[in-house]
C-alpha cells in the first residue's frame, strides 16, 4: 500500500476495519455454505427471492438517517451534540422503519406473485427493517466518533452471533428458525453494544433536545434512495430471473453464482468506510481528492489482479465448495468477475467520494440510470440467454454506472473545488 495512504489508513483505524470486514465476509461465506447444504435448492431459491426483495429496502431503513449520523455527526466536535443527534435520528428512523415493515408485510403477497412460496418468507424477513436500522445506528455512532476500532468490533460481534445462532436455528427449526434468527441478531448485537459503551460515551436513552430534521432527512434519504437503486442492480437480476424463468432451482443457482463476486465488493469499501469522514473534511480540496483517488488505484489494482488470477486458476475447485448441484454456476461467476473490475476501478471509489463530499443526490441520478440500463438488458437477455444473460446485464450496468460516476467526479473537481 502506498506509504502516505497506508499511514493515514492505519492512523484512522483502517486495519481494524479491514480485518473485521474480511473476517465478517469469511464468516458470512461459511454460513452461506452451511445453509446451502441444509436447505433444498427449492427452499434456498425461495429464501433468496424473498431476501433479494428485502435487500432493496435495507438502504432506506430509517430513511437513511444512519448515513446522516456518520456525515454530520462526524463533522461535529461536541460529544453532547453528537449524542443528541444520535438519539433524535434514532427516534425518527425507528418510526420510519416500523412503517416500512408494515408496508412490506401488507404488500408481500402482491410482491411475490410470481414466486408465491416466497411470500411467507418475505413477511418473516420484514421486521429486519427495524432491527437492522437499530444496529446501523449504533455502529454508525462509532464511525461518527471516529472510533473505527469499535465500529469493527460491532461488525465482528454481529457476524459471530450469526455464525453461532443461524446454522443451529436452520438445522433444528428449518427455514422459519433461520429467518427468525437472522432478523433478531442485529437487535441483540445493538443492545449488547449499547450496554457495553453507554457509560464511555455518556450515552443515555432519555429526553433529548429536538433538532430540525430536514437537512438530515434530505441527505440520508437521497443517499439511501441512490443505494437502493445500486442495490436493486445487484439483486434485480435475481428477482427478474425468478419472475421470468419462474424456477426456484434456477434462482438458487444464480444466487449462488453471485455470492463470491458480491462479497468481493466489500474489499475496496473497507477503505471508504474508514475514510468517509476524512474525505468529507476535505470536500473542497481538489488536490486531496485527486491524490486520494490516484493512491487508491495504485493500491487496488494489484489486489484486483491477484483476485482474478486466483479465480481463473482455482475457480473449478472453489465452486465445488457449494456442492454438486451448483457446479454449473462457474461460467456465470466468471462473467460477474468482469463486473467486479468495473466496480473496483470506477463505481465504488467514485460513488463513495461523491457521497462523502455531500453530493448524494448525484449518486441517486447515476444509480437511476444504472437501473434503467439494468432492467432493459435483463428483459432482453434473460429470455434469450438465461442466467448468463442476467450476469451480462449486471456487468454492463456496473460499468455504465462507473463511467457516469467518473464524469460526475470530474465535474465536481472543476465546479466546486479549490486548490489548497
Amino acid at each position: 500500500m502506498n506509504k502516505s495512504l497506508s499511514k493515514g489508513f492505519l492512523s484512522r483505524g483502517g486495519h481494524y476495519v479491514f480485518f473485521s470486514t474480511m473476517l465478517t465476509k469469511v464468516i458470512t461465506f461459511v454460513i452461506s455454505l452451511i445453509i446451502i447444504r441444509i436447505f433444498t435448492t427449492n427452499d434456498y431459491g425461495n429464501i433468496s427471492y424473498a431476501f433479494s426483495i428485502i435487500t432493496l429496502f435495507v438502504p432506506v431503513v430509517g430513511l437513511g438517517l444512519h448515513y446522516s449520523l456518520v456525515r454530520f455527526g462526524g463533522l461535529e466536535g461536541d460529544l453532547q451534540v453528537k449524542n443528541n443527534l444520535f438519539l433524535s435520528l434514532s427516534t425518527w428512523g425507528s418510526l420510519f422503519s416500523l412503517v416500512l415493515c408494515f408496508i412490506l408485510i401488507i404488500s408481500s403477497k402482491w410482491i411475490t406473485i410470481k414466486i408465491p412460496e416466497a411470500g411467507r418468507y418475505l413477511r418473516m424477513f420484514s421486521p429486519l427493517m427495524i432491527t437492522f436500522f437499530l444496529f446501523q445506528m449504533i455502529s454508525s455512532y462509532f464511525r461518527a466518533q471516529k472510533n473505527n476500532k469499535l465500529y469493527s468490533f460491532s461488525l465482528l460481534l454481529k457476524a459471530i452471533l450469526s455464525l453461532i445462532i443461524c446454522p443451529i436455528a436452520a438445522y433444528y427449526f428449518n427455514v422459519s428458525g433461520y429467518i427468525i434468527a437472522y432478523v433478531f441478531i442485529p437487535f441483540i448485537a445493538a443492545v449488547i453494544l449499547y450496554l457495553l459503551y453507554k457509560r464511555q460515551y455518556q450515552l443515555r436513552i432519555k429526553r433529548h433536545e429536538k433538532i430540525p430534521i430536514g437537512q438530515y432527512l434530505k441527505y440520508g434519504a437521497w443517499l439511501g434512495v441512490g443505494i437502493i437503486a445500486a442495490q436493486l442492480m445487484l439483486v434485480l437480476d435475481v428477482i427478474m430471473v425468478g419472475n421470468i424463468l419462474t424456477d426456484s432451482n434456477q434462482l438458487a443457482l444464480y444466487k449462488v453464482a453471485t455470492i463470491i463476486p458480491v462479497n468481493l465488493l466489500s474489499i475496496p469499501l473497507v477503505l471508504f468506510t474508514t475514510d468517509f469522514v476524512h474525505i468529507a473534511e476535505h470536500a473542497s480540496d481538489r488536490k486531496f481528492l485527486v491524490d486520494y483517488y490516484k493512491k487508491y488505484l495504485r493500491n487496488i489494482i494489484p489486489i484486483l489482479l491477484l483476485i482474478l488470477t486466483v479465480w481463473f486458476v482455482f475457480g473449478a475447485y472453489i465452486v465445488r465448495l457449494f456442492g454438486h448441484d451448483y457446479i454449473e454456476s462457474q461460467p456465470i461467476i466468471s462473467i460477474l468477475f468482469i463486473m467486479v473490475i468495473g466496480a473496483y476501478i470506477f463505481r465504488i471509489p467514485l460513488a463513495n467520494i461523491i457521497s462523502a463530499v455531500g453530493k448524494s443526490k448525484w449518486n441517486s441520478y447515476s444509480n437511476f440510470i444504472l437501473l434503467i440500463v439494468n432492467v432493459t438488458l435483463n428483459l432482453t437477455l434473460i429470455p434469450r440467454m438465461g442466467l448468463k444473460g442476467a450476469a451480462i446485464a449486471t456487468t454492463a450496468s456496473i460499468w455504465t454506472n462507473g463511467i457516469i460516476n467518473f464524469i460526475f467526479y470530474r465535474y465536481y473537481l472543476k465546479r466546486y473545488c479549490t486548490e489548497e
